[in-house]
């Protein structure tokens, strides 16, 4: 596995999914139904004609995702590949822009007003950021904290 720079290092990436039966058939009934969904969009609801191609290709994967697992492999394997790369890059891009599009404005609204999350008294009030608190508590609350 490649180091990335930054990567938490408790998260163990798993990769992309296994070659199992269930998930090439899975994948073969998916994009079949997908194929022919698109296949009928343009044949009857935008009337460009016939598409003997793209109607063989949701043929082929949907014969293939129910009944020839092993003729999807190849398909699978770069389907996959991508499809997982491109879900590592979308989650640092959403993870970006969550961050600059939600978090830094609350940010500079909450400065802008003078609040602050921590509850810390301004440096300028004293000379610590300690927060006093009234009475000393008995033992017995230390023995039984919850």
């Amino acid at each position: 596995m490649e180091e990335v720079v930054g990567a938490n290092r408790n998260y163990e990436d798993k990769g992309p999914l296994p070659e199992s039966p269930k998930n090439l058939r899975v994948f073969g009934v998916g994009a079949g139904l997908i194929l022919l969904v698109f296949w009928t969009l343009k044949f009857f609801y935008f009337k460009t004609g016939n598409s003997p191609v793209l109607l063989g290709l949701a043929a082929y994967f949907l014969i293939s995702g129910v009944a020839v697992h092993a003729a999807l492999k190849p398909v699978y394997r770069v389907w996959i590949r991508i499809a997982h790369k491109i879900g590592q890059i979308n989650a640092y891009v959403f993870l970006f822009l969550i961050y600059y599009a939600v978090l830094t404005p609350i940010g500079f609204i909450m400065r802008a007003l003078g609040k602050s999350p921590l509850s810390a008294m301004a440096a300028a009030e004293g000379d610590s950021f300690w927060v006093t608190h009234e009475g000393t508590p008995d033992k017995e609350s230390y023995k039984r904290e919850f």
